[in-house]
């Protein structure tokens, strides 16, 4: 039992008063007498009034005094804690890959994971629920998610958390604790309950963290990548792997397509990255996977995975009727192919991953993934235009003009004639402005990326600037990233582009695990919660596939955040200590006050009618 206000303690003065009331009794006064009939009488008077007689018992002193001891305990406010929560609570679980890990040594393969612990306490605590008691689910992976809001019904929660299952990303714990304090109602002070293994810095009021990591040594594949080699036209496999732990040496499988091609041992030092290249490798494979069997605390990240892609050069689409400066900065490039028309004539489709028009003069734009416009002559699809004089140039501060117009200077941008672009939607930024108003701009929406210049090449001096073959090259890193030396990026939880071909009406993704998401038709595709090889089959409107098994991508684990198993458990040791057993708050001082109250009306009765 605890006490919540050890000042109410100071009721027990209270005990030596009432001490001292029955041992100084009120001194006789002097009385006279008609007869010595009463003597016997005024002796007993006269021995009861002589102070620090004998104690006597007197039942009407210990009830008063249990009165006084009751009473005082209840202004201490007594408590018992016991298991459970007590009150009104938010659980957030996490369920990021790191919580997959295993860390008893003995048992790596029975063991229980820091995820399973964490719902077994939780699963304690909903079978503890008293019937007034509400609890809220929250669990925090790629997205921070409310499962179930403020339910008093202990099967249905115990279901939705039996149905919950550990994720293979990263997540954002702060931004689960927010979303709690969201939900939280204002009316009743309720506790939020973090079941996580990272270390979280300020939690702030009425949040207890319980940190399910121990700390555990591991090691990881960062990172995957190929790159081709032009003498004899064979892959070199790139494999990074990082050590958090003692210097070790683990063996390193290369696997093709399924089938395991090589195996090279890697010496990682302590807290460092290493390298493992497997060069002579077929070009003509599709998938390479890196495995290394190590018996650490996560599986997960003992596995990466990478697409080889064809090694074409893109083909460009150039429409002008001359611009030498524009054609030699583009072919800078060695994977570009560039081909040239006059303008206004037609496009075809699908045949170009960029088509650049110099002097467009057509009302509608043509609806590709990637265009460029310079110096449009009318008004189109996307943008009004508008003639503006030169005035002063000034760069945006966002993120798109920064990548764009990196290492390049447009102070000194001059121009004949130019075209203020007012754009038609709210998605397009703009890069330059001329007097304010809008010269440069630029949109990426769902995938398709389009940029205009308000004037012309022509009638500048942007081509004679030596930062116009940067400011071309970056253009062109924004619309086509190189491959050489492809790397494959794309990490659990994060979107990637469909390439559809032109007749491509919809199509299906073939998830790691065998699952198919059928009629799909968004350009970006965010179900990527899987690692592993995914394919793509595209149909045409009928239903006929266009192309089957042929677009494959992968996905690769989370950044290294969950891979350190360390982290977690060092930083967050203070903060997770002290919380590390939940409980709940009994209240006693209701009982106490009763059981006050009836000494006190025991009390009465007996000097009214008790002896």
């Amino acid at each position: 039992m605890q006490f919540l206000n050890p000042w109410g303690a100071l009721g027990f003065l209270l005990v030596p008063v009432l001490i001292l009331l029955y041992m100084l009794k009120q001194r006789y006064k002097e009385e006279h007498i008609p007869s010595i009939f009463l003597w016997k009488q005024v002796a007993t008077q006269w021995e009861a009034s002589t102070p620090w007689q004998k104690w006597r018992k007197n039942i009407l002193f210990f009830l008063q005094l249990s009165a006084i001891i009751f009473l005082t305990l209840a202004l201490m406010k007594p408590v018992w804690r016991g298991e459970g929560i007590g009150q009104n609570s938010i659980v957030i679980l996490d369920v990021s890959m790191s919580m997959q890990a295993r860390e008893n040594n003995q048992h790596r393969e029975t063991g229980e994971t820091r995820f399973e612990s964490a719902k077994t306490k939780i699963e304690n605590l909903i079978k503890q629920l008293h019937r007034a008691e509400e609890m809220t689910l929250i669990i925090s992976g790629a997205q921070n998610e409310l499962l179930i809001l403020k339910s008093k019904e202990q099967a249905e929660l115990l279901q939705i958390l039996n149905s919950v299952k550990v994720q293979n990303g990263t997540n954002d714990i702060e931004e689960a604790i927010q979303l709690a304090r969201s939900v939280a109602s204002k009316e009743t002070a309720e506790m939020i309950y973090v079941f996580t293994d990272r270390a979280i810095a300020s939690t702030g009021e009425n949040v207890i963290v319980q940190n399910e990591a121990v700390g555990s040594e591991n090691i990881a594949i960062s990172n995957l990548s190929y790159s081709f080699n032009n003498v004899d036209e064979t892959l070199s496999v790139l494999g990074l792997l990082y050590n958090y732990g003692q210097t070790k040496t683990v063996a390193a499988e290369l696997w093709a397509d399924g089938q395991l091609l090589d195996i090279k041992d890697i010496t990682l030092e302590s807290d460092s990255a290493g390298n493992i290249i497997f060069d002579g490798i077929d070009n003509t494979i599709k998938t390479l996977s890196l495995v290394i069997e190590e018996d650490d605390a996560l599986k997960a990240d003992n596995t990466a995975y990478c697409v080889v892609q064809e090694n074409r050069n893109y083909k460009i689409l150039l429409q002008t009727q001359r611009n030498i400066f524009l054609e030699k900065a583009i072919t800078l490039r060695e994977d570009i192919e560039l081909y040239k028309s006059n303008p206004n004539e037609e496009i075809p489709k699908g045949e170009f991953d960029l088509v650049i028009l110099d002097g467009w003069g057509e009302i509608e734009l043509p609806q590709i993934p990637n265009l460029w416009v310079i110096n449009a002559q009318l008004n189109n699809d996307w943008f009004d235009i508008e003639e503006t004089k030169i005035g002063e140039i000034e760069t945006a501060n966002s993120t798109l003009p920064k990548t764009l117009l990196n290492h390049v200077s447009m102070d000194k941008l001059r121009f004949a004639k130019g075209n203020a672009l007012t754009a038609a939607d709210s998605e397009s930024e703009t890069l330059i402005y001329n007097n304010d108003a809008p010269l440069i701009i630029a949109k990426d929406e769902n995938g398709e990326k389009r940029i205009a210049f308000g004037f012309s090449f022509h009638e500048s001096n942007l081509p004679m600037q030596k930062d116009f073959p940067i400011l071309v090259q970056n253009i062109l890193g924004w619309f086509l990233p190189t491959r050489e030396g492809h790397i494959n990026q794309i990490r659990v939880g994060e979107q990637t582009l469909i390439t559809m071909s032109e007749d491509s009406y919809y199509y299906d993704v073939r998830l790691p695990d065998g699952t198919t998401l059928s009629r799909q038709d968004k350009r970006v595709f965010a179900e990527t919660f899987q690692m592993g090889i995914y394919t793509v089959n595209q149909y045409d409107s009928n239903g006929n596939v266009l192309e089957e098994n042929e677009k494959l991508f992968a996905v690769n684990a989370p950044n290294k955040i969950e891979s350190e198993l360390r982290t977690a458990s060092s930083q967050s040791g203070t903060n997770a200590a002290g919380n590390s057993n939940l409980f709940r708050i009994y209240d006693l001082l209701p009982y106490f006050i009763a059981i006050a109250f009836i000494i006190i009306l025991l009390e009465w009765w007996v000097y009214h009618y008790g002896h």
